[in-house]
C-alpha cells in the first residue's frame, strides 16, 4: 500500500508535468527540456519506494527539428506506478516531439 506522502509526491510530480506541457506545442531545438531527475518518476528513486517489477518503464527518444543545420537527439527514461500514467506521459512527449521518434515504449518492469 503507498503511504499518503508518497501518493503526494506523484500526484505533485503529474501536476508539475501538466503544467511542463501545456499548452501542447512541439520543441524547438533550442528549447530547455522537461527532466524528471529528482522528482518520483525517476526511476532511481521510484524502484527504492516501489518494487521494480511493478512499476511501469517508459522510454522515449527522438529528434527535434529545426532550420538546417538545427537538429537535436533527446532521449527520456521515467518509472510510473501505472501502465495508463506511463501512457500519458509517452503521448505528452510524443506530440511534442517534431521529428522521427525513434523509441516510445512503457514495458513493465524495470530494467
Amino acid at each position: 500500500m503507498i503511504n499518503v506522502a508518497l501518493q503526494a509526491a506523484f500526484a505533485l510530480s503529474f501536476s508539475l508535468m501538466d503544467l511542463l506541457f501545456a499548452p501542447a506545442t512541439t520543441f524547438s531545438p533550442s528549447d530547455r527540456l522537461p527532466s524528471l531527475y529528482g522528482t518520483a518518476n525517476d526511476c532511481a528513486i521510484a524502484v527504492r519506494q516501489h518494487d521494480p517489477a511493478t512499476l511501469w518503464q517508459g522510454r522515449i527518444s527522438g529528434r527535434i527539428s529545426g532550420s538546417r543545420p538545427n537538429m537535436r537527439q533527446v532521449s527520456r527514461v521515467a518509472c510510473f506506478t501505472s501502465e495508463a500514467v506511463c501512457a500519458r506521459w509517452l503521448a505528452e512527449w510524443s506530440g511534442r516531439i517534431n521529428g522521427t521518434i525513434i523509441q516510445n515504449s512503457c514495458r513493465r518492469g524495470v530494467r
